[in-house]
């Protein structure tokens, strides 16, 4: 028969690194969710800060009551000594993550063995909900550790060591724990009513009784001072009620879910480790199912009141009881002959498994306001302007409050105008949509049109509007993130130069030049050619010309030979003086250099080489 003590604890060095790796992957490719963007911003992070801790105080108490200060504060402090980073900011979670798989493994194995620690470990490490959360930039890995420090803190008190420095460090982790869950997240004070309710029923009302109540009476004081804004906001609540009650889980639906979640949708092993744990008949069994009942009696409970449980992360504080149950359980079935190996080889498939299959991940996590922003700002970066606006459609329609900080964080430093398109309603294009697409594009300026293909954003929607007012010149991004593609305004003859060649050939000037601030100008060219103009015979010359008529750059490319085309070209002015300067336009047979006489079709200027517009390059400030 394998029993406990067979399990070392170096077990726990394969299983950290296990997490560690699950934590890490994608961290830096993960995009800013609406979530996160207000950890930044309620911690003063970057460039929305620094605060000093009274100001990150303040600034969640009057713009972000909602939460709790906890975490904004200390990731504050966390970005002001490793500097900030969106990766550093994330290693909070990944770091607080960690901490709790090593911390149920400690209440594991003092309170069970040392296979139940390595069991309540893997459990809670390796729950793939628990995974997601170690490389999202909130405050829910956190929210676990300061509920798992709290629990072995109070076994401790109750049933640890009887020596006086044991004690004393308990009280401190079981104190240090309980202050957390109050300022952490308003839904781990859940953990700490089962835990007073257990030791109110349970615990014999003896002297060592006493320290756990006054401990947590400190607590209950030191929260005090952000008592009165935790409980304005269940007026605010209530103002929002049916609102809230349209979006919140209901509770069989938390339960079945919970269940379902935890176990890496392994809920008939889940059943028979939980069934197994009750079997181990010693106090932790008590406290374990005590607080996972009453942690969701009270969340249940509160649900139903006031409609508050609109994802299953507010319960967080569930999965440490839970790992503690199926640890309990798996102690029994290794004592019982069933080799634990077989246990946490399941456990680990399921989670593999399941971390790479999207379908799954899809369930639970927040994903559906998550855009590939920081792709987009990436990948408009070095082409730009301040004259261009920038179009992205999103998914759904009308929520653009959702979306806005997050598309704000990117391209803040960007120029241009970003503007955004919801969806359009379902099943046909609304009259409402095709307005708001006619009145974000009638302008003559470069449009920019992003999208992330993976989503429903019904792009052909936009586009049956957009064939009206505007061509496509470039295609800048298709991948399975980001489509990204920039379009020219259909030639006008009221705003547009247009230079005739020869007989049979026209080149226009779809956008007005920009004043130049970067290192390249972006020029839109539209062409024409009949069809009697040889394929592969003539090239386009776009050459810039200073003040004194001097050739200082130039770019060249093949005449497309249709009925109209647009070209987006970059011409490189890399160490050219700041001043006025000339692009000129000529059309030439690239086998012999022979220019073809060129007119002016406004002006009727001729040459073999005409201006197309000016611009100036500005002085770097």
């Amino acid at each position: 028969m394998l029993t406990a003590p067979r399990y070392h604890w170096s077990w726990m060095v394969w299983l950290l690194l296990l997490v560690t790796f699950l934590g890490l992957r994608g961290m830096s490719a993960r995009t800013l969710s609406f979530d996160e963007y207000w950890s930044l911003y309620d911690a003063g992070v970057g460039r929305y800060g620094p605060l000093s801790p009274a100001e990150v105080w303040n600034r969640v108490a009057n713009e972000d009551p909602w939460q709790a200060p906890g975490y904004s504060l200390i990731l504050s402090g966390w970005n002001a000594v490793l500097g900030w980073t969106e990766f550093t900011s994330r290693m909070l979670s990944l770091s607080a993550g960690l901490l709790a798989v090593a911390g149920i493994y400690r209440l594991g194995r003092d309170a069970i063995s040392p296979l139940g620690g390595l069991g309540a470990a893997l459990t809670l490490g390796l729950s793939v909900f628990f995974t997601v959360y170690l490389r999202e930039l909130r405050g829910y890995t956190l929210y676990v550790a300061f509920t798992i420090l709290t629990v072995w803190g109070y076994w401790q008190l109750i049933a640890g060591h009887r020596k006086r420095y044991a004690e004393r460090y308990a009280a401190i982790w079981f104190f240090a724990g309980m202050l957390g869950l109050f300022y952490i997240h308003y839904f781990s004070v859940f953990t700490a009513i089962a835990i007073a309710a257990y030791h109110l029923l349970f615990v014999p009302k003896n002297r060592r009784w006493w320290r756990p109540v006054l401990l947590m009476g400190v607590a209950f004081l030191l929260f005090l001072p952000w008592f009165g804004v935790a409980y304005a906001i269940t007026a605010k609540n209530n103002l929002h009620q049916e609102v809230r009650r349209a979006i919140a889980v209901d509770s069989r639906t938390v339960t079945q879910f919970i269940l379902y979640i935890f176990s890496n949708g392994s809920v008939a092993l889940l059943a028979v480790v939980g069934v197994y744990s009750l079997r181990f008949r010693q106090r932790i069994t008590g406290l374990a199912w005590f607080w996972a009942i009453g942690f969701l009696v009270i969340g249940l409970l509160i649900n139903q009141v006031w409609g508050v449980v609109a994802h299953i992360r507010y319960l967080f504080g569930l999965w440490p009881a839970l790992a503690l149950i199926a640890a309990l359980g798996i102690d029994r079935l290794a004592w019982s002959g069933l080799r634990p190996a077989v246990l946490f080889s399941v456990w680990i498939v399921a989670c593999l498994w399941n971390t790479y299959d999207p379908a799954f991940i899809k369930l639970f996590d927040n994903s559906w306001d998550r855009l590939p922003w920081n792709v987009f700002a990436q990948t408009l970066a070095p082409h730009v302007q301040k004259e261009d606006k920038v179009i992205f459609l999103l998914p759904y329609p009308g929520v653009y409050d959702m979306y806005r900080p997050s598309l704000g964080h990117y391209t803040q430093d960007l120029p241009g105008e970003y503007l955004m398109l919801g969806a359009p309603g379902r099943p046909v294009v609304s009259d409402t949509y095709e307005q708001r697409a006619h009145e974000l594009t009638q302008s003559r300026q470069r449009l920019w049109v992003g999208y992330d293909p993976s989503q429903d954003t019904d792009s052909a929607a936009f586009d049956r509007v957009l064939v009206n007012t505007h061509i496509l010149c470039n295609r800048y991004a298709e991948t399975p993130l980001l489509n990204l593609s920039v379009y020219a305004p259909l030639p006008d003859p009221a705003h547009n130069v247009r230079l005739h060649f020869g007989t049979d050939i026209d080149l226009t000037l779809l956008v007005d030049l920009p004043q130049v601030a970067g290192h390249s100008l972006s020029v839109m060219i539209g062409s024409s050619a009949k069809a009697n103009v040889p394929a592969n015979t003539y090239s386009i010359g776009l050459q810039v010309q200073d003040a004194n008529g001097q050739l200082v750059a130039q770019k060249d490319y093949g005449l497309p030979v249709t009925e109209f085309a647009c070209q987006d070209n970059e011409i490189v002015l890399d160490k050219l003086p700041p001043g006025h300067y000339t692009l000129m336009a000529v059309v030439y047979a690239w086998q012999t250099g022979e220019r073809l006489p060129a007119q002016n079709m406004t002006i009727g200027a001729q040459g073999d080489r005409l201006p197309l517009g000016t611009f100036s390059i500005a002085a770097a400030s």
